[in-house]
């Protein structure tokens, strides 16, 4: 695994790769390293679709090389029906979500709060959190 590429582990037995997206022959890499650890990993992805092959992922679920996985982007969104982890969300160790994992209750109320500061603020004539060159 290239060193540029950051790799998280949650814990001994789960990988949440955190990089930008790469070449396409980092999504294979990624499937390759995964397999190859001592435990069958849970391999967890909120960081960017493309970065797993999903048909090689399915491939090494089906194998039970990797122990599960749990995704928030895909390569496509909105995904087609014929996508792979699509096709196989219904799996006990499967989870797929819209890219919606940002969206707690407790983190959509900080965006509410934020907004209505920013707002409240421009109103008394200062504004806060601008992009230079605005107004």
């Amino acid at each position: 695994m290239n060193a540029a590429h950051k790799i998280v582990f949650l814990d001994r037995s789960t990988i949440a790769p955190q990089v930008k997206l790469r070449p396409l022959g980092f999504r294979h890499e990624l499937i390759e390293y995964a397999t190859t650890r001592e435990r069958r990993p849970l391999l967890v992805n909120t960081a960017r679709g493309g970065l797993v092959n999903e048909a090689d992922l399915v491939e090494a679920l089906e194998l039970g090389l990797i122990s599960g996985a749990g995704f928030d982007v895909l390569l496509d969104e909105p995904p087609a029906p014929d996508n792979p982890l699509v096709r196989i969300a219904g799996r006990r160790n499967v989870i797929v979500t819209p890219h919606v994992a940002w969206a707690s209750d407790q983190a959509q109320q900080s965006l509410a709060d934020q907004l209505m500061d920013n707002i409240e603020s421009f109103m008394a004539g200062s504004p806060r959190n601008m992009v230079d060159g605005a107004f």
